[in-house]
């Protein structure tokens, strides 16, 4: 899978529209976005993942040994809050809308376009519910919307491989602090709920288990995008 394109407007620190062109050498199909703290790498971490899945879940904490999982980031909320939207535009804007457009090529030279913009149907919205959300994807043959362009979405970038498209570096920091700690107690958990993988401990016995998983999970992945491509063709039929 390569990434191509990347479009944003008004989310994070991003005011108004900046695009961010990756047709590069072919022969590249990943990158790494370095820059000072407060710059936005984050921000264009939680864009793509928004434009693919339509919501930012925050990693997951390690506290004494047990993992703590928190709600998805809201796009819209009091000021102050960690949101999606940018601050400029839902103050100063009339109409407050935020987008992301990710263009993508997979290995067979299939592209993908998505789509997705929120905008606000009051002034001032202070939840999501007082977002429209509206998602487009066009998969090189058609053109789909919403839930159909959502089933499009997960055959492309399957959800349950979002770990292996995007890597947030922030974890691995947290990674190497904790292998710095002198103590080992919890170390197996805390390293499992920040990189949500396995620590491999035992050798060949967690490498055979971590086979199963993967394997468990390509075979969901696999029976979900076939139940997708059912509902798809019975909506056309």
């Amino acid at each position: 899978m390569r990434l191509l394109f990347l479009t944003v407007s008004n989310i994070g620190p991003f005011r108004g529209r900046h695009d961010f062109d990756f047709r590069v050498d072919k022969d590249v199909n990943g990158f790494a976005f370095f820059a000072e703290n407060g710059r936005g790498k984050t921000s264009l971490y939680n864009a793509m993942r928004w434009a693919l899945w339509g919501e930012v879940l925050p990693r997951v904490r390690a506290l004494m040994g047990s993992k703590v999982r928190a709600a998805p980031i809201p796009i819209v909320g009091d000021f102050g809050d960690d949101v999606l939207l940018n601050a400029d535009a839902l103050r100063d804007d009339n109409v407050a809308e935020m987008s992301v457009l990710l263009l993508a090529e997979n290995e067979k030279g299939e592209q993908m376009q998505v789509l997705r913009t929120a905008r606000s149907t009051t002034t001032m919205p202070r939840d999501d519910s007082e977002m429209s959300i509206s998602l487009v994807v066009n998969d090189g043959q058609e053109t789909h919307s919403d839930a159909i362009a959502q089933m499009a979405v997960e055959r492309f970038f399957p959800r349950e491989l979002e770990r292996f498209f995007f890597i947030d570096g922030e974890a691995l920091e947290e990674y190497t602090d904790m292998l710095e700690q002198d103590s080992e107690q919890g170390l197996k958990s805390d390293v499992e709920a920040v990189l949500r993988l396995p620590a491999l401990s035992r050798g060949k016995d967690d490498l055979v288990e971590l086979e199963k998983k993967v394997s468990t999970q390509l075979s969901r992945t696999k029976k979900a995008s076939g139940q997708a491509q059912k509902a798809e063709r019975e909506y056309h039929a």
